[in-house]
């Protein structure tokens, strides 16, 4: 019988997305403790891939002897300065022991890229001597060119009733792979709609006629297998107002739907035992600290009744290198655990269907001050992410 597993693997991160052939790539691997973990007897790790210049293998032997390993939390982490080489395999065996809250990662930096495209793997193995799988064979794509979507925005922001507007964006990709779009809108009297589109090649959309005030579009391209998704509204003028039998006396206003503010300007601060989260938290005001913040992150789920928007956004006056925080944000139905990087003055809009689970963990920085924002914007009435 196999002992309990003392950590888990919560999800990968590889820049550029997917991993450039010829070129230098960033594999980021994300750990966080299990029940079963003990700060004395601490923990082995083993990760490993396939060399050699074929499309099934990573990178040939020189490539990645070229990786830089490192943790991020140095301390902690027994880490080689480089990778064990042989003629099939690369290995890095990694320890850690003391006490462990949160999410902490290997990061194979500079590793290069072979020059076959295809896709190959990692394993993660606990136990140097007496090793178990702890997660993988797990899929790695290489391609020869990076996948980027961006500047999606409408043309025109504005549009007159029964009026259409045209969606561009700028896209690059391998140049052997198709692009996959989907198409998803919403507004406060428009249904929710999705169209999608296989093998698109153009770089624009057009809607259909607009007669709502505001409607949201989500665009979703897909690259082999690889999805980045971008949303844009759009606004029509003198676009129709939807009520119910409404009787009033006096001045009266007409308002949007509004918004379930979770967290709302939350300030984040410390580290370590000393993190701190204070701030309005679904409209009362709270402070958490020490094991009570890596709780109410790590227990932190919901569920969207209708569809909507998730919006998370990170502010912070610090400089450039503490701005930066990590926010594991997972939703149901992926295979995937996706760790998104929140950098300052961006934020991340996740669009979810009615239906679909969203979970949080405890996020990463290092010291500094910032400010964490959640909010959830329902499409056509308000209706609460619920527990």
């Amino acid at each position: 019988m196999t002992d309990p597993a003392p950590l888990q693997v919560k999800g990968y991160d590889f820049t550029p997305d997917p991993l450039e052939v010829g070129k230098d790539g960033t594999i980021e691997i994300a750990f966080q403790p299990t029940k079963a973990y003990d700060a004395d007897k601490g923990v082995t790790i083993c990760i490993e891939f396939p060399v050699g210049s074929g499309a099934g293998d990573l990178a040939t032997a020189d490539g990645a002897r070229n990786t830089n390993p490192s943790s991020t939390n140095q301390h902690a982490w027994d880490v080689p300065s480089e990778m064990t080489v042989d003629q099939t395999t690369a290995t890095l065996t990694c320890s850690r022991s003391g006490n462990w809250a949160d999410e902490e990662r290997i990061v194979l930096e500079n590793t290069t890229i072979n020059a076959a495209v295809g896709t190959s793997r990692i394993t993660v193995y606990r136990n140097a001597t007496n090793p178990v799988i702890l997660d993988g064979p797990r899929n790695v794509s290489k391609g020869d060119q990076a996948f980027t979507f961006t500047r999606l925005r409408p043309d025109p922001i504005t549009v007159e009733p029964d009026k259409s507007t045209r969606l561009v964006w700028q896209l690059t990709k391998p140049k052997t792979a198709q692009a996959d779009y989907t198409f998803e809108y919403a507004g406060v009297s428009t249904p929710y709609g999705k169209k999608s589109h296989p093998k698109y090649e153009a770089h624009s959309w057009t809607s259909q006629p607009l007669n709502d005030q505001a409607v949201v579009f989500a665009v979703t391209a897909t690259v082999n297998k690889v999805q980045h998704c971008q949303w844009a509204q759009v606004h029509v003028r003198r676009g129709r107002a939807r009520t119910g039998p409404l009787t009033a006396r006096g001045t009266i206003g007409l308002l949007a739907a509004r918004s379930q503010h979770l967290l709302d300007e939350v300030a984040l601060t410390g580290t370590g035992d000393e993190k701190k989260a204070d701030g309005l938290v679904d409209g009362h005001q709270q402070t958490l600290s020490g094991k009570e913040f890596d709780a109410f992150f790590s227990a932190w789920t919901r569920t969207a009744a209708t569809d909507g928007l998730l919006i998370v956004r990170c502010t912070t006056r610090e400089s450039a290198g503490r701005g930066k925080m990590r926010l594991p944000v997972t939703v149901s139905g992926g295979h995937r655990v996706k760790t998104w990087l929140i950098t300052t003055g961006t934020a991340l809009t996740l669009p979810l269907a009615t239906g679909t689970g969203v979970a949080l963990g405890a996020p990463v920085y290092d010291g500094g001050q910032r400010h964490l924002t959640l909010h959830w914007v329902p499409f056509g009435g308000y209706r609460p992410l619920g527990q």
